[in-house]
């Protein structure tokens, strides 16, 4: 990282967390398949995150890219939304310009399901603020993978679970 502002390198509380890691915590990435530009830049800046990771906690952290919609017929590909979206994946539809000039719309899910030791917690990657062009809100995504799975993993690897109480009167 030659930034000045060590801009890709990951923090000392990530190292940490993925030193610590005692058991495997597997990744399985929503976000493969035929897609525009800008989300193929998110699945290759998720997919060097994913092997920064890796680079800490060894064989501790695996994970897949999946499409979702891959050899499916119209009624699997609709159970897989469904499926998807009870796990509390949140999909997003992009428009994607062939090279006829026409258009078309897709559906996709730039999401992962983080599993630990038999847990599952959905993590939604694409930060969609409606007032922010497309490609500004993909870019704040991205800058902000090594924290948002971060979150997820410590809480599932933590030995204890931190109690606050609030007293009243």
């Amino acid at each position: 990282d030659l930034t000045s502002e060590k801009r890709y390198t990951l923090s000392k509380i990530s190292k940490k967390s993925l030193r610590d890691l005692k058991d495997v915590v597997y990744v399985k990435v929503y976000l493969d398949g035929d897609l525009n530009i800008p989300f193929r830049k998110m699945q290759q800046s998720l997919k060097e995150t994913l092997d920064e990771f890796r680079v800490y906690a060894g064989d501790n952290i695996e994970y897949e890219f999946i499409n979702p919609f891959a050899g499916r017929n119209a009624k699997l590909k609709e159970d897989m939304v469904n499926e998807l979206y009870e796990k509390g994946l949140k999909p997003t539809n992009i428009l994607d310009t062939d090279k006829e000039g026409g258009s078309s719309e897709k559906l996709v899910f730039p999401g992962a399901l983080v599993q630990f030791r038999g847990t599952e917690v959905p993590v939604n990657l694409l930060r969609n603020d409606p007032g922010t062009p497309a490609e500004e809100n993909i870019n704040n995504s991205i800058q902000a993978f090594e924290f948002e799975l971060i979150r997820v993993i410590s809480s599932l690897s933590a030995d204890s679970v931190e109690k606050i109480a609030f007293l009243e009167g």
